[in-house]
């Protein structure tokens, strides 16, 4: 009988022949490993003629390190562990977490979009009531505490833009460029910002009567970003605005735009404006200025600065003087409302003798006006306005 073991020849641990060494009824024994890696003692005892297993022998085990075995047979158990997929109550347990988290993430996910929704309803909703004839006060209220409450209202562009154009309805331009101001300013702002943003100072200027550095500054400015836009939008009312600043400024560019107006929107009541500017009769005009009163949604202030002149020459002198005094009040900032005023106060003064109170009182409340034209205006202008000055 011979025993295959460690180092046993013909065989390894499980040993896949069973010879033997002597004879026919020589018993054979079989080594195999236990599963911690350990060598045993136990051996089957075959015997080749019948291959019965007889009887099994053990004896105590001995450790042996089965890695350093010389045997290339077939173990029969490992130390690899099962998977833990392997157990069901594992893999339901997967499922039910990866569950959970889709529900949220997919109740994220809606909110996001309900929100995203909600946005963009409140931005087109004010830009639809802006565009009326008459936007309702209480709705734009309503829409400014709607925008005001979300996350992003001071500073995400869209809805700045939006919260400013109900400012600029509302009369408060300063608040409007203290919300949108820098946007249309950055180099980067599109043609829409830019439109606004003139839309902005423009309106700002209108009702700005102080320092001439700074009123200059912000016409600059309006014509630099109206024909920007324009550029692009070649929308009437951002070439109509860059008019109006060349005009307001006494800038030479005034007629050059005038003539882009009436190329590019000739039937349009800007156009007729810009072209009834530069020589304008009150009594031979009377009618294509009722007509633009009419046409026009918002008068700009060239327009009714020629209003109150037409209404000088219909002889109802104290409704001229009423007009002038209004459209000072609400364009402080333009020199032809100023103009206006100073024609309507020299004709009051006419009216009175020379040296009376009253006539004293006219004439130095016109002059006034005269010395705030005269430290604007460039001198070749000036001459438009000096024979004023004559009567005392």
């Amino acid at each position: 009988m011979h025993i295959w073991g460690t180092g046993g020849r013909g065989t390894s641990l499980w040993g896949t022949s069973l010879r033997g060494t002597r004879g026919p009824e020589s018993p054979m024994r079989w080594l195999g490993p236990r599963s911690d890696g350990k060598l045993c003692g136990a051996a089957l005892v075959v015997y080749p003629r019948n291959w019965h297993l007889l009887k099994v022998v053990g004896t105590r085990c001995r450790p042996t390190d089965v890695s350093k075995s010389k045997s290339t047979g077939q173990s029969g158990k490992t130390d690899k562990k099962a998977s833990p997929f392997a157990d069901r109550r594992v893999i339901a347990l997967a499922v039910l977490i990866v569950a959970i988290a889709g529900y949220y993430i997919f109740g994220w996910w809606s909110g996001g979009q309900a929100r995203a929704a909600a946005r963009s309803k409140l931005v087109s909703d004010t830009v639809a009531e802006l565009q009326k004839d008459q936007p309702a006060s209480d709705k734009l209220s309503k829409l400014m505490a709607g925008i005001a409450r979300l996350p992003d209202a001071l500073t995400a562009s869209d809805l700045l833009a939006a919260q400013a154009r109900i400012e600029l309805h509302r009369g408060r331009p300063e608040r409007a460029e203290n919300l949108f101001g820098a946007i249309a300013a950055s180099p980067t702002a599109s043609a829409e910002d830019q439109s606004l943003g003139s839309r902005i100072l423009m309106a700002k200027h209108e009702g700005f009567g102080g320092d001439k550095v700074q009123a200059k500054t912000m016409l600059e400015q309006v014509l630099i970003m109206s024909e920007r836009a324009y550029g692009e939008t070649r929308d009437v009312q951002d070439l109509f605005r860059a008019w109006q600043a060349a005009t307001r400024l006494w800038d030479s560019r005034s007629g050059e735009l005038a003539g882009q107006l009436q190329a590019n929107h000739a039937e349009s009541p800007e156009s007729l404006l810009a072209q009834l500017s530069k020589n304008f009769e009150p009594v031979s005009d009377r009618d294509v200025v009722a007509q633009l009163i009419v046409d026009f949604a918002t008068q700009p202030a060239e327009l009714r600065a020629m209003q109150t002149i037409v209404t000088v020459h219909n002889d109802d002198l104290p409704g001229a003087l009423s007009d002038a005094q209004s459209h000072l009040i609400a364009s402080a900032g333009t020199p032809c409302v100023r103009i206006a005023l100073a024609y309507v106060l020299h004709i009051c003064a006419t009216g009175h003798p020379a040296e009376s109170a009253d006539r004293t009182v006219f004439v130095n409340r016109r002059n006034v006006q005269l010395d705030w034209l005269d430290a604007r205006a460039p001198v070749e202008k000036r001459a438009k306005w000096q024979p004023m000055r004559q009567l005392r």
